[in-house]
């Protein structure tokens, strides 16, 4: 897993492209994180994880640093406790 550094829940919506950064930060709607960069490295990441699992035949590996947290944007590991068994 994952974290993005200054994203929130809605930096990953178009909603975020839809209101303005002063209303965006008040209502707490937007993060740190540019709302462009945090996508593009959202489905980034996706790709890499779909043909790393799937075995697709793509250049979509050339993102697989971004499955590891290796990005200045990106926070690797999690704060959430999972069970071995899960994994």
């Amino acid at each position: 897993m994952t974290q993005f550094r200054g994203a929130v829940h809605q930096s990953f919506t178009d909603f975020t492209f839809l209101t303005g950064n002063w209303i965006g930060k008040i209502m707490k709607l937007k993060g740190e994180i540019d709302p462009g960069v945090a996508m593009d490295l959202s489905n980034r990441a996706t790709l890499a994880f779909l043909q790393r699992h799937l075995g697709l035949n793509k250049d979509f590996n050339q993102w697989d640093t971004l499955i590891e947290g290796k990005d200045e944007n990106l926070i690797p590991g999690t704060n959430i406790t999972l069970l071995q068994s899960a994994i």
